[in-house]
């Protein structure tokens, strides 16, 4: 007899026992301490009652689908082939219907499926509307328990006006699903599409999502970790910084025209491997480019060929790399083919945010934090008049986070009220009118429990 608690997702880390590093789906026998592998890393996975069949959701070019197969892998049934997505499946306590989420009807709503011998046996109905996109469990008296809420990030949008006193200058929530737990928020460069991370439903591993028009579309690059995201200029392709089961940290492109990722450039391996500021695309986009902060050095790889190449550091950056020694380093917060906006400190208790040409002469200075703390994640505007970044007084209790927008010749400035959530990232709109940027949220995870939600005629005869 197998139980759920039997199902297991290796991890990588256990995974080697196999002899492999990619994940896989196991069933561990606890009675004689022993499991075997019945197929590819799925997500979501539940038992039936009686052991004999397992759910799951896998992505299908670019969309969530769930599936039914026999617990010994052999055989595998498709439960929706539709254009909408289905995830996070369970069976119902008698084993006779598969409950799952559905945004067939534009919104996410809990539906079920009846089964029959591990074949569908009729036809799905909804079950309750607008019931969320939630990982669920069934109890065996018969009560669905989901999980609510919680997570740390989410994206939000506002304005870059300079007017305080208008509605639409305070962050809004812009994500669709999920809340809570999206990132690393990118604008597309023609400003139609917007690109962020998303833990998956029942899995650890980021997805991509992408919003266009009020909807959103997710994808599975099927990478372990991705820390930042660039857009490349045509606005086909994204790339992303992180790594999978298989390569270590490097740059991963992700194409929007087939759903394919490919691998670009990897990181040699060392005590420095993943710690290189990644800068983004070249202007034809034909390179990318990333700073080494332990060499102090700026370096360019051709994506055509992956050969490497170091861009001719000028006296002014020399200079500022010589400060390594005395902690007062410039930091480089953005770095193209038009300005470079750097971080110095002038003194132990004082920051200077400055932005120069690429070359880096010129240095202006456009803000100074005198407090203790930190100015963080510096962007200029696409017509580098304007420039966003956020500031941390971190030795106070709790922090005091601020979010700061200002002209560049210093004419107005804005703090943006955040309710002192801490900035971690931002993205301008391609007019400039605008900014998304990712902001905590510390919301708290909960469990929901559902009980008599399925109608009488459809449970089991007692």
């Amino acid at each position: 007899m197998l139980y759920a608690e039997r199902l297991w997702e290796l991890k990588p880390e256990t995974a080697n026992i196999l002899g492999a590093r990619a994940e896989r789906l196991a069933v561990l026998d606890v009675d004689r301490d022993a499991f075997h592998v019945i197929g590819p890393m799925v997500n979501h996975a539940r038992f039936s009652p009686d052991g004999r069949f397992i759910v799951y959701e896998q992505m299908v070019e670019g969309k969530r689908h769930a599936f039914l197969m026999d617990a010994n892998g052999a055989h595998v049934t498709a439960l929706g082939t539709g254009p909408w997505e289905d995830g996070a499946p369970a069976f119902s306590a008698d084993g006779r219907l598969v409950l799952l989420s559905s945004n067939r009807r534009g919104s996410w709503d809990l539906w079920a499926i009846p089964i029959e011998e591990g074949d569908i046996a009729g036809e799905s109905f909804p079950v309750r509307y607008d019931f969320g996109d939630h990982p669920k469990r069934i109890t065996s008296s018969g009560k669905l328990a989901f999980q609510l809420g919680g997570g740390g990030r989410d994206v939000y949008e506002f304005s870059a006006a300079p007017s305080l006193g208008s509605p639409e200058g305070q962050p809004r929530r812009i994500s669709r699903e999920a809340f809570g737990r999206n990132f690393n928020p990118a604008w597309s460069p023609d400003g139609k599409m917007l690109a962020y991370m998303r833990p998956g439903t029942s899995s650890g591993h980021p997805m991509l999502c992408i919003q266009s028009a009020g909807t959103e579309q997710l994808y599975d690059p099927r990478m372990i970790n991705i820390g930042q995201i660039f857009w490349s200029p045509d606005g086909q392709t994204i790339a992303m910084h992180g790594w999978d089961a298989k390569d270590p940290y490097g740059i991963y492109f992700f194409s929007l025209a087939n759903h394919a990722r490919t691998t670009g450039h990897l990181e040699d391996e060392g005590n420095h491997v993943g710690r290189r500021y990644w800068l983004g695309f070249s202007a034809d986009g034909k390179e990318f480019h990333y700073f080494e902060p332990y060499e102090g050095k700026r370096f360019a790889v051709t994506l055509a060929t992956n050969a490497t190449r170091e861009i001719p550091s000028p006296e002014e950056f020399s200079k500022a790399r010589a400060m390594l020694r005395t902690g007062k380093a410039a930091r480089p917060e953005s770095w193209d083919e038009s300005s470079v906006v750097y971080v110095r400190q002038p003194t132990d208790s004082e920051q200077e945010l400055v932005v120069a040409d690429a070359d880096w002469k010129n240095p202006r200075v456009v803000a100074r934090v005198s407090a203790p703390g930190g100015i963080t994640r510096a962007r200029l505007s696409p017509d580098r008049m304007k420039i966003a970044f956020g500031v941390t007084f971190w030795p106070k209790s709790p922090a005091i986070n601020q979010l700061h927008v200002q002209a560049i010749d210093g004419t107005w400035e804005r703090i943006v009220d955040t309710a002192n959530k801490s900035p971690r990232g931002f993205g301008w709109s391609a007019d400039g009118r605008s900014l998304v940027v990712e902001l905590d949220e510390k919301l708290p995870s909960e469990i929901g429990v559902l009980e008599n939600f399925l109608p009488p005629e459809k449970l089991a005869a007692k």
